[in-house]
């Protein structure tokens, strides 16, 4: 098992997919915005620069831009490396608010 730890002020996410939804038989489309994706945090630097703030941590679900980052593939896992600069919006729900 391979474990990726990003340097620096990068972070490792992965992308989470639009699924399409059936309704009593009926296919209902997914709308997509074309410029921005959610995604999970798979991996942070366990020691990040003193000048990069990290609001968030392994498993947040964050708003990224579709085609941001370098893809990478661990253990057949394609994930994307990214700045921290380069998450838009940290996703809040009842449990983590």
């Amino acid at each position: 098992m391979t474990k990726t730890i990003p340097l620096q002020d990068y972070v490792i996410v992965k992308k989470i997919e639009n699924k399409e939804q059936v309704v009593k038989g009926i296919l209902i489309p997914v709308k997509e915005n074309n410029e921005l994706v959610r995604a999970i945090v798979h991996a942070i630097n366990p020691k990040p620069p003193k000048d990069c703030i990290q609001n968030f941590k392994v498993g947040d679900t964050i708003i990224i831009r579709k085609f941001g980052g370098a893809p990478i593939t661990e253990d057949g896992i394609n994930l994307l490396i990214l700045k921290t600069e380069e998450i838009i919006a940290k996703v809040l729900d009842g449990d983590n608010e």
